[in-house]
């Protein structure tokens, strides 16, 4: 008769543990690229969930220029050289707005500067 002992059914569940742990670590391995920041793999539901979160993060931060000369400051070269980037100031930006008339046709307009014109509560323009 054999006999079994608690060591001998722990070892089987413990190295089951290790391997599920090792797969996961494989698969929480890097998702972009670093260099060329293009997808090396298909990111996993979690995966997304995390980088859109510290995409966030990031933007909360982000102050973006109202004016040109704020923007100036925002001035830089590219990593290598071949050029410069700048962030566009909000007065620069457009806006786009939608209405609908009676007869249920949609306008769509676009307006200069960092808010829609006024609606009336049938969204007519004022």
């Amino acid at each position: 008769m054999r006999t079994t002992t608690i060591a001998s059914c722990v070892l089987p569940g413990l190295l089951l543990g290790i391997c599920f742990a090792a797969s996961a670590a494989q698969r929480s391995t890097a998702v972009v690229d670093a260099k060329s920041g293009k997808l090396l793999r298909a990111p996993t539901a979690e995966e997304r969930r995390d980088m859109a979160q510290a995409v966030a993060a990031r933007q909360s931060t982000l102050k973006q220029p109202r004016t040109a000369a704020e923007a100036q400051r925002t001035l830089k070269g590219t990593p290598n050289g071949d050029g410069s980037t700048i962030q566009v100031p909000t007065e620069l930006w457009t806006t786009l707005s939608a209405t609908t008339d009676a007869q249920g046709k949609v306008s769509i307009r676009e307006h200069d500067g960092e808010q829609a014109p006024a609606t009336t509560d049938g969204g007519l323009e004022k």
